[in-house]
Protein backbone atom coordinates (compact mmCIF):
# COMPACT_ATOMS: atom_id res chain seq x y z
CA UNK A 1 0.00 0.00 0.00
CA UNK A 2 1.20 3.58 -0.63
CA UNK A 3 2.94 5.42 2.21
CA UNK A 4 2.45 9.04 3.26
CA UNK A 5 5.92 9.33 4.80
CA UNK A 6 7.95 12.27 3.53
CA UNK A 7 11.74 11.78 3.49
CA UNK A 8 13.41 14.06 6.05
CA UNK A 9 10.13 15.12 7.69
CA UNK A 10 10.14 15.51 11.45
CA UNK A 11 7.26 14.02 13.42
CA UNK A 12 4.86 16.58 14.82
CA UNK A 13 2.94 16.09 18.01
CA UNK A 14 -0.46 17.68 17.54
CA UNK A 15 -3.03 17.56 20.27
CA UNK A 16 -6.53 17.56 18.85
CA UNK A 17 -9.39 18.61 21.06
CA UNK A 18 -12.80 18.46 19.48
CA UNK A 19 -11.89 20.87 16.67
CA UNK A 20 -11.16 23.82 18.95
CA UNK A 21 -8.31 26.22 18.22
CA UNK A 22 -5.09 25.53 20.08
CA UNK A 23 -3.63 28.99 19.40
CA UNK A 24 -5.17 32.22 18.14
CA UNK A 25 -2.69 34.47 16.35
CA UNK A 26 -3.56 38.16 16.59
CA UNK A 27 -1.83 41.02 14.85
CA UNK A 28 -3.71 42.26 11.79
CA UNK A 29 -5.95 45.29 12.28
CA UNK A 30 -9.16 44.53 14.15
CA UNK A 31 -12.23 43.75 12.03
CA UNK A 32 -10.19 43.33 8.83
CA UNK A 33 -10.04 40.03 6.94
CA UNK A 34 -6.91 37.94 6.51
CA UNK A 35 -6.68 37.00 2.82
CA UNK A 36 -3.80 34.56 2.66
CA UNK A 37 -1.58 32.37 4.86
CA UNK A 38 1.50 30.38 3.87
CA UNK A 39 3.97 28.26 5.85
CA UNK A 40 7.69 28.63 5.15
CA UNK A 41 9.41 25.59 3.65
CA UNK A 42 11.24 25.16 6.98
CA UNK A 43 7.86 24.89 8.75
CA UNK A 44 8.63 27.04 11.82
CA UNK A 45 7.49 30.36 10.33
CA UNK A 46 4.35 31.35 8.48
CA UNK A 47 3.14 34.55 6.87
CA UNK A 48 -0.24 36.18 6.45
CA UNK A 49 -1.67 39.04 4.42
CA UNK A 50 -4.82 41.04 4.96
CA UNK A 51 -6.97 44.07 4.34
CA UNK A 52 -4.81 46.30 6.55
CA UNK A 53 -2.10 47.00 3.90
CA UNK A 54 0.35 44.60 5.55
CA UNK A 55 1.93 41.19 5.49
CA UNK A 56 3.05 39.66 8.75
CA UNK A 57 5.55 36.97 9.62
CA UNK A 58 4.86 34.71 12.58
CA UNK A 59 6.58 31.85 14.33
CA UNK A 60 4.56 28.93 15.53
CA UNK A 61 5.49 29.39 19.20
CA UNK A 62 4.44 33.07 19.53
CA UNK A 63 0.89 34.43 19.18
CA UNK A 64 2.06 37.85 17.92
CA UNK A 65 3.91 38.70 14.68
CA UNK A 66 7.71 38.76 14.65
CA UNK A 67 7.84 41.07 11.62
CA UNK A 68 5.39 43.43 9.86
CA UNK A 69 5.91 44.29 6.19
CA UNK A 70 4.48 47.62 5.00
CA UNK A 71 4.78 49.34 1.65
CA UNK A 72 1.88 48.31 -0.57
CA UNK A 73 -0.32 51.24 -1.63
CA UNK A 74 -3.61 49.37 -1.37
CA UNK A 75 -5.27 48.24 1.82
CA UNK A 76 -5.74 44.77 0.30
CA UNK A 77 -2.59 42.65 0.29
CA UNK A 78 -4.10 39.56 -1.32
CA UNK A 79 -1.49 36.81 -1.34
CA UNK A 80 1.81 35.63 0.03
CA UNK A 81 4.44 33.06 -0.97
CA UNK A 82 7.81 32.04 0.44
CA UNK A 83 11.05 31.90 -1.48
CA UNK A 84 12.48 28.34 -1.25
CA UNK A 85 15.47 29.52 0.80
CA UNK A 86 13.14 31.02 3.48
CA UNK A 87 14.97 34.38 3.37
CA UNK A 88 12.29 36.17 1.35
CA UNK A 89 8.54 36.63 1.26
CA UNK A 90 6.63 37.71 -1.82
CA UNK A 91 3.31 39.53 -1.61
CA UNK A 92 0.75 40.55 -4.22
CA UNK A 93 -1.69 43.41 -3.79
CA UNK A 94 -4.60 45.34 -5.27
CA UNK A 95 -2.01 48.05 -6.06
CA UNK A 96 -1.06 45.80 -9.03
CA UNK A 97 2.41 44.97 -7.70
CA UNK A 98 4.40 42.08 -6.28
CA UNK A 99 6.93 42.92 -3.59
CA UNK A 100 9.83 40.78 -2.42
CA UNK A 101 10.69 41.27 1.26
CA UNK A 102 13.85 40.39 3.15
CA UNK A 103 12.58 38.55 6.25
CA UNK A 104 15.60 39.55 8.37
CA UNK A 105 15.41 43.32 7.80
CA UNK A 106 11.76 43.68 6.80
CA UNK A 107 12.81 45.75 3.78
CA UNK A 108 11.34 45.50 0.30
CA UNK A 109 14.22 44.35 -1.91
CA UNK A 110 12.34 44.01 -5.23
CA UNK A 111 9.27 45.69 -6.69
CA UNK A 112 7.58 44.01 -9.65
CA UNK A 113 4.82 46.05 -11.25
CA UNK A 114 3.00 46.26 -14.53
CA UNK A 115 0.04 43.99 -13.83
CA UNK A 116 -3.18 45.24 -15.42
CA UNK A 117 -5.18 44.45 -12.27
CA UNK A 118 -4.67 43.52 -8.64
CA UNK A 119 -2.44 40.53 -7.93
CA UNK A 120 -4.37 37.64 -6.34
CA UNK A 121 -1.77 34.87 -6.64
CA UNK A 122 2.01 34.89 -6.47
CA UNK A 123 4.18 31.82 -7.01
CA UNK A 124 7.94 31.23 -6.79
CA UNK A 125 9.66 28.60 -8.92
CA UNK A 126 11.25 25.68 -7.03
CA UNK A 127 14.73 27.01 -7.89
CA UNK A 128 13.81 30.47 -6.57
CA UNK A 129 14.94 32.06 -9.85
CA UNK A 130 11.49 33.06 -11.12
CA UNK A 131 8.35 34.67 -9.73
CA UNK A 132 4.93 34.81 -11.33
CA UNK A 133 1.98 36.93 -10.26
CA UNK A 134 -1.57 37.01 -11.57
Amino acid sequence: SPTTDVPGAKPESIERRHGSALVCYQGHAASTPVWSVSFAPCGYYFASTGADSTARMWCTDRPTPVRVFTGHYSENVNCVAWHPNCNYLLTGSEDRSVRMWDVQSGNCVRLLNGCGAGVNKVQVSPSGQFVAGA
